[in-house]
């Protein structure tokens, strides 16, 4: 059986800006993961403003997350209990 391991982050981490923690290690840290997750619930209130998050964010990311083999699954909507 195969683990992975998925850090949360926040949506400014890949340009260490915004709501993201700076440094170096940072990044070091987060290539050791298997999947990348950013947290997004609250950013955009319409399909349309998520879509433009997307574009504005996700495109980099996901670019950023393929080029080091990482999987990159972001929060969209969290759900309810």
């Amino acid at each position: 059986m195969k683990s992975s391991v998925m850090r949360g982050v926040p949506t400014g981490w890949r340009d260490q800006n915004r709501d993201s923690t700076t440094g170096p290690a940072f990044h070091d840290m987060l290539k050791l993961a298997d999947v990348i997750s950013p947290w997004t619930p609250g950013r955009y209130s319409s399909p349309a403003s998520a879509t433009s998050h997307a574009e504005k964010y996700y495109k980099a990311d996901i670019r950023w997350c393929r080029e080091r083999s990482l999987d990159f699954l972001p929060v969209v909507f969290p759900g309810f209990s």
